[in-house]
């Protein structure tokens, strides 16, 4: 993410997205009612015209949308904002554009207001644009699961499991698997622009395999880290997470983070310690000056701004002024879809509260 401008007195901020990492930034941070612009297609309008709309041709034009709604597909990395034409050419104003969001194409974002979350997040995206791009695998005899960490979790898993096998033999068989391993490996590193890979697992399986790698494909392993692990699958590789494998290529790591904090809140809470959860024990929580870290899922921050309730808003500003920290759990990733069982909101607090 780049910012190429930002007047905060003016509520406006110019970036770049970078990649499909930085449209989950931007998803988030978009809101109904805000104002973007950007360059983007559209059709001449002639009312006249009798050429059917998918036949027109379409012409470049920098237009000003507010935003009614906005849609993003993680599985393709497609990022939409779509509402009312309100700047541009006087022929589009009043009508209804989807503007798609580009790599390496600037979007200027206009609030009522900008939240200091928001600007953080933006921040944060800027950071680490330098940061590798990670691949975790994570296998064992007969079977392998591939993800790629995103900024916002753990994106689509794929699993491969050994089959009957073209060889005889149970070496034969084990070859073919790992042959067939390290293809969808290459083809994932490929697609996602792969830097690092965390190779995961118990026993002796994946250390194999990093040995097969060394014979086949000797220039991989100089970006392979490996991690032990009691499980795999997908379980594996939230494992390797919550052991800081991810932390120990990007130094610093949201997820990682999300998932300590998650682990000491559930432990608290399972000895009635220092943690409350949900939006009265919170209220009460900030009230009386105990928060030391307030936990908030994306998902319900969205919808307390959609809904303009500022119930949540206020707790964040709240905390902040009495030297609480405030973190954004990402809703996409397995300590943000514990939160949300939680009703979205929870704190672990300086000293215990009575309930």
């Amino acid at each position: 993410m780049k910012i190429e401008h930002k007047n905060l007195e003016e509520q406006e901020m110019k970036i770049v997205p970078e990649n499909p990492d930085d449209f989950w930034t931007i998803r988030n941070i978009v809101e109904e009612g805000d104002y973007v612009r950007a360059l983007t297609f559209r059709s001449k309008e002639d009312s006249s015209d009798k050429i059917r709309p998918e036949n027109k041709k379409k012409e470049p034009v920098e237009l000003t949308i507010e935003v009614e709604e906005i849609e993003y597909q993680d599985f393709s990395g497609r990022l939409r904002v779509a509402g009312i034409i309100k700047e541009g050419k006087e022929d589009f104003i009043g009508r209804y554009h989807t503007i798609n969001i580009e790599e390496n194409k600037a979007i200027l974002i206009k609030k009522q207001r900008w939240k200091k979350d928001q600007i953080e997040r933006i921040e944060k995206a800027v950071e680490e644009s330098d940061k590798p791009k990670v691949a975790i695998l994570a296998i064992e005899e007969g079977e392998a699961t591939i993800g790629v960490m995103k900024r916002h979790g753990l994106g689509k898993t794929t699993t491969l499991q050994e089959g009957s096998g073209k060889r005889e033999g149970e070496t034969g068989r084990r070859t073919d698997f790992f042959s067939e391993v390290n293809k969808r490996l290459k083809r994932t590193l490929k697609t996602n622009e792969i830097d690092k890979i965390v190779l995961a697992g118990p026993g002796f399986t994946k250390n194999d395999f990093y040995n097969f790698l060394k014979k086949s494909d000797q220039e991989l392993t100089k970006d392979i880290f490996v991690e032990d692990t009691a499980s795999v699958g997908e379980r594996g590789i939230h494992e390797a997470i919550k052991r800081g494998a991810i932390e120990k290529i990007w130094k610093e790591s949201r997820i990682t983070d999300e998932s300590r904090l998650m682990e000491r809140l559930l432990k608290e809470i399972a000895k009635d310690g220092k943690a409350t959860y949900g939006l009265e024990g919170v209220k009460k929580a900030v009230n009386l000056g105990a928060v030391e870290e307030l936990l908030v899922s994306e998902k319900t921050l969205r919808e307390d701004r959609k809904k303009d309730s500022q119930k949540v808003e206020e707790l964040i500003d709240q905390t902040r002024q009495k030297g609480g920290e405030v973190k954004i759990f990402s809703s996409e990733f397995e300590p943000g879809e514990k939160l949300e069982a939680l009703g979205g909101l929870a704190a672990l607090l300086r000293f215990k509260i009575s309930s």
